[in-house]
């Protein structure tokens, strides 16, 4: 889960349960003697060892524990009795009692081997594992042919850690019984944790094929196929694991796991409380269900969740982990940086702890410290494609292109990869440079701003001799046409026919070309509208007579679950509608709109905002910002719109912005025409629309006879 491990010290890990075979031998019972056990002593030792032997190799173990003390108490001596009845007292919880028996039994006979690997079972419920190894490996050297000791010895160096030696052993009773189910279970489990999956899998069908309702099987399985990405067929083992237990609540919670990462988030919920109705116990189901909740976006019921983790077991890092990435999520940087903090003083080595912190610290905007955390979870897990692509947007914003742009590449191997526009069924351009002559295919991805702002490279590429292609979202086509990008852009579905070229994803184009802020390559004004649109919309604003500033305040309900922070309240502002020069214009298309409707300026904006509420046509919505005087945007794709046309467009950017913008500077090499107003402190708009608003009494005259005055290079008196 956040993330759910590698098995990353974490949600996916839940605790092993092992299968064992019979830990007791029985020689053969010559006749089958019934007595009912109050008269007992009445029978000679033959008779009562016997009927011993017979209740216990039937399981009833209550009948079989009155004979074996019946036999003790008439002071008779059988190493067989005192070694079964060791195993019998161990299954009745009195652990200290079966070790004594069994010694007695080994006292009785020091070469039977079954006494020896008895009292190996016990002295591992014991928690003696050191001395459990010792008698097991006692067993095997009176008894090399024994596999269930090779078997219990493998279980054994593997609680030890000894994963190679505890393979070897396995191995060596599969070899003395290739039919022997539990051992090829086990084997699957060592090789699981040496990160070996594929063998893993290969025994752990095995063992299905040999005891297909073995329910261990499958729930080995199942975790295997989630190490392996490979979740849906994870779900069905998973599934297939419950139907032949319901009552195990760990296959509950690892059926919780593989439903978050498949998105089912609600049925994956419903896996997880039906965990913890089994075992309200379970730390690691909480804390499992307090980040389902975090993706259903119910911060508050997560958080309490994660909390009663943490109650039931303090030291499980995974959960504070976890706390810490749904407190950022609630903006309680600070608190979330002590949680992940703890979660690492518990486990170093969680390489999903260190990426969270370093997550948490570039929100923070402590850049150097959050580069240090994200490569420490890079080189604990190389596999984490998040940390590698987290450590391109620190690189970026701090404006190291290079490695940046290399690392950018990995938002396609993230968990969640960026999406492309299309399914092309050609090859993906390698790392080689571009050729001239070369066939293309750019395809976009991402957002409509990703589309603006790195389409300006499709005609520099074909100035360069290229032959290039260009698919990109509908709604931009016209826009694309008009701006002499590419006459004929591809739709998204047009994509998977296209053959006989290669193909490269949009925003790769500036790795390729090696864009840094001294290298722009295109800089100047690549986006146009049409004459006709032009025309028509300076008739319409023409009405107005005074300076037209045109403002948006809100991004997109999803791009805003993962750049929180970026939009402002329109309210914020009504400190501009004090100047009484101007009038102002909504660009504001969908969510957050409706803000309009109940702000406390709505009489200062444009008589024509309702036909510009109507206009939803990215190429006429640029005819619109063409008759504006300036533009004031939230970091939106208004803003590489209005950008792309050399219109004057003033950003507003939260605290630690998105890479693009950098850190320090009030202009960028992307938009000469571009201003940039940043949050000095976060979440404070309020003092940023103050300096926009000084900034724009500045350069407006208050006696301005006519908005008319104003030139296509900014506001100024006339």
């Amino acid at each position: 889960m956040e993330r759910p491990e590698k098995q990353e010290p974490g949600k996916r890990k839940v605790s092993e349960i092992k299968t064992f075979s019979v830990p007791f031998t029985l020689e053969k019972i010559n006749e089958n003697i019934t007595i009912t056990t109050s008269t007992a002593s009445k029978h000679s030792k033959e008779q009562i060892i016997n009927q011993a032997f017979n209740f216990h190799s039937q399981g009833n173990i209550k009948e079989a524990a009155k004979y074996y003390q019946s036999f003790i108490d008439q002071g008779f001596k059988d190493h067989r009795v005192f070694s079964n009845y060791g195993i019998i007292l161990k299954d009745l919880g009195k652990l200290q009692d079966a070790e004594v028996s069994t010694r007695k039994a080994i006292e009785l006979n020091p070469q039977f081997p079954d006494a020896h690997y008895n009292l190996g079972i016990i002295l591992k419920d014991l928690g003696k594992l050191q001395d459990a190894e010792v008698s097991t490996r006692k067993a095997i050297e009176l008894n090399p042919q024994f596999p269930d000791a090779h078997y219990n010895l493998g279980i054994i160096l593997k609680d030890l850690d000894q994963l190679q030696d505890a393979e070897v052993s396995t191995r060596k009773a599969i070899e003395l019984n290739p039919d022997f189910a539990e051992a090829h279970l086990n084997l699957g489990n060592t090789l699981k944790d040496l990160e070996n999956f594929q063998e893993a899998e290969l025994s752990a069908r095995k063992a299905i094929e040999l005891k297909p309702n073995l329910f261990n099987s499958h729930f080995l399985l199942a975790n295997i196929l989630i190490e392996q990405k490979r979740l849906k067929e994870a779900e069905i083992s998973s599934r297939k694991a419950i139907a032949l237990n319901p009552n195990i609540a760990e296959a509950h919670l690892n059926l919780g796991v593989v439903l978050t990462d498949l998105e089912k988030s609600q049925e994956a919920e419903l896996s997880t409380r039906k965990a913890i109705e089994l075992n309200p116990n379970l730390a690691m189901a909480h804390s499992n269900l307090g980040i389902i909740l975090k993706n259903l976006e119910n911060f508050q019921e997560a958080e309490l969740s994660i909390r009663k983790a943490i109650d039931l077991n303090p030291d499980l890092a995974e959960a504070h982990s976890n706390l810490g990435t749904v407190l950022r999520e609630l903006g309680n940087l600070h608190e979330a940086e002590i949680s992940i903090r703890k979660a690492i003083e518990l486990n170093p080595q969680f390489a999903d702890a260190h990426f969270n912190l370093g997550s948490i610290l570039s929100d923070l905007g402590n850049l150097q410290e959050a580069e240090v955390s994200t490569r420490k979870a890079s080189e604990q897990n190389p596999n984490l494609a998040e940390a590698f692509f987290n450590l391109s947007l620190i690189q970026l914003i701090k404006g190291n292109y290079k490695d940046g742009l290399e690392n950018y590449e990995f938002r396609f191997k993230k968990k969640r990869p960026a999406r492309i526009h299309g399914k092309p069924k050609i090859k993906r351009k390698d790392n080689k440079e571009f050729q001239k002559g070369e066939k293309l295919l750019v395809i976009s991805e991402q957002g409509l701003g990703d589309t603006l702002q790195y389409m300006r490279y499709i005609p520099y590429l074909r100035k360069k001799g290229l032959d290039v292609s260009f698919s990109a979202q509908t709604k931009l086509h016209s826009l694309i046409q008009s701006s002499a990008i590419d006459q004929n852009p591809l739709t998204p579905e047009q994509v998977e026919k296209v053959s006989a070229r290669q193909w490269i994803p949009l925003l790769s184009l500036p790795k390729y070309l090696k864009v840094t802020p001294a290298n722009s390559i295109v800089s100047g004004p690549y986006i146009k509208t049409t004459e006709a649109l032009k025309n028509k919309w300076q008739r319409i604003l023409s009405k107005e007579k005074k300076p037209i500033i045109a403002i948006n305040w809100q991004g997109g309900l999803e791009t805003e679950k993962g750049y929180q922070g970026r939009s402002i309240p329109l309210e914020t502002f009504s400190i501009l509608s004090d100047l009484q020069n101007i009038k102002m214009l909504s660009l504001q298309k969908g969510f957050g709109s409706e803000q309009l409707d109940s702000c406390s300026f709505k009489k200062n904006f444009v008589e024509c905002q309702p036909q510009i509420d109507s206009t939803w046509d990215f190429l006429e919505n640029a005819a619109i910002i063409e008759n504006c005087d300036l533009i004031i945007t939230c970091d939106t794709s208004i803003a590489h719109l209005a950008g792309g046309m050399g219109k004057k467009v003033w950003l507003l950017l939260r605290y630690i912005p998105f890479w693009t913008w950098g850190l320090e500077r009030e202009t960028t090499f992307w938009y000469p025409s571009m201003r940039l107003f940043r949050q000095h402190e976060r979440h404070n708009w309020q003092e940023v629309m103050e300096r926009v608003s000084r900034a724009l009494k500045s350069e407006i005259s208050l006696t301005t006879k006519s908005y008319r005055s104003i030139d296509e290079s900014g506001i100024s008196p006339s």
